[in-house]
């Protein structure tokens, strides 16, 4: 093995190590905040809770956010946008925000042909931009980062449809695009950060 294969040998255990090391960190301190959550059961805590674990998603995978609120304005400003959720369709059918491209979390980023096509439209334009979310960021933070030099921004956004709808943010049902105030939260633990006046359900459950 030559030095520079070495070197980047070197390089890609250090990144493994980093990545392990940080969903270890992630995972330990959703377990310690599930514990305190049940110990606690403020708002204010909650609240702060979700953002925390929100927040570790991005850091494990590398991957940049965009804040609820900065997503809404984005929305109502100049630019191409394309908005992408990750979500399974039992989550997907109970809401969606309006305007996304519904896609499996089975499938890759990359290979979706609404993000192809806006690729090959918007790719010298640096005012496009991906967003993806899911439930809470976790899948669609790992989408991300499994799209390779990505020519327009694609960003996360940070606590997904959960954080979304507890900002302020539009709800409707994919079907008929009717207004809706149910988000469904992956599971029961991650629909209790929904905030009135949403709901949050965990049924179908997610397979």
């Amino acid at each position: 093995m030559n030095s520079s294969s070495s070197a980047a040998h070197q390089k890609s255990v250090r990144s493994w190590r980093w990545r392990t090391f940080a969903l270890l960190v992630a995972v330990l301190l959703s377990i310690g905040l599930a514990i305190w959550h049940y110990l606690s059961k403020g708002d204010w805590f909650a609240v702060n809770e979700f953002d925390a674990i929100a927040s570790g998603f991005a850091a494990v995978f590398e991957v940049n956010e965009i804040q609820p609120h900065e997503f809404m304005q984005r929305r109502a400003a100049v630019g191409p946008l394309l908005i992408v959720d990750v979500r399974q369709s039992v989550e997907q059918n109970v809401s969606i925000i309006p305007g996304a491209v519904l896609m499996s979390p089975r499938d890759r980023l990359a290979a979706q042909s609404d993000y192809q096509e806006f690729i090959a439209r918007h790719a010298e334009n640096p005012d496009a931009l991906v967003v993806v979310y899911c439930a809470g960021g976790y899948r669609s933070a790992r989408a991300i980062s499994e799209v390779s030099d990505a020519p327009v921004s694609l960003l996360n956004l940070h606590g997904g449809i959960v954080a979304y709808a507890n900002a302020g943010g539009k709800l409707i049902d994919p079907v008929d695009g009717q207004p809706v105030q149910k988000v469904h939260g992956y599971n029961a633990y991650w629909a209790g950060f929904v905030q009135p006046p949403n709901e949050g359900v965990s049924e179908p459950s997610v397979d």
